[in-house]
C-alpha cells in the first residue's frame, strides 16, 4: 500500500477514534430529561469540548492529503463529518437554564439531535468503509 494511503488511513483512524468519545457521551431522551441542575451544567460542558474536539478533528480532516481515487468520497465524508458536529451543537442547545436556574429542555430539538447524530454516524461509517474498501484495491 502507498504511503500516501496509510497516512490518510491513520487519519481516518484518530478522526474515528475521536467520533466514538463523542458518542459515548451522548445521553438518551430518557436519560437527558431527568438530569439536575448541576447533572446539565456539566452535560452541557462535556458537549461543549465534544464540539471544541471534533470542530479540531474537522479541520485536520480537511488539511490531510487526500488520495486522488478517493477525494469524492472524501469530500462527502467531510460534509457528513460537519453534520455529526452540527448534531452535538443541537443536543447542547436543546438544554438551557434560565436567570433563575430552572431548566428549559426542548426535548423535540433534543430528539432532532439524536437523529441527526445517527444518520451521520452512519454516513461516515459508510463512507470510511468504501474508503478503505477503495485504497485496498
Amino acid at each position: 500500500m502507498k504511503q500516501e494511503y496509510i497516512n490518510y488511513a491513520n487519519r481516518l483512524n484518530t478522526i474515528g477514534d475521536v467520533i466514538v468519545s463523542s458518542s459515548n457521551l451522548i445521553k438518551t431522551t430518557e436519560k437527558a430529561t431527568i438530569l439536575s441542575v448541576e447533572g446539565i451544567t456539566s452535560y452541557k460542558n462535556e458537549l461543549k469540548q465534544a464540539v471544541e474536539r471534533n470542530d479540531y478533528a474537522e479541520e485536520s480532516l480537511a488539511e490531510v492529503k487526500v488520495p486522488f481515487i478517493v477525494q469524492n468520497q472524501h469530500r462527502k465524508l467531510v460534509e457528513r463529518f460537519g453534520q455529526y458536529i452540527e448534531s452535538i451543537r443541537v443536543l447542547n442547545n436543546s438544554f438551557c437554564l434560565n436567570p433563575s436556574n430552572e431548566i428549559e429542555f426542548s426535548e423535540s430539538e433534543y430528539i432532532r439531535g439524536l437523529v441527526l447524530q445517527e444518520d451521520s454516524e452512519k454516513e461516515i461509517e459508510k463512507l470510511t468503509q468504501l474508503i478503505g474498501d477503495i485504497l485496498l484495491k
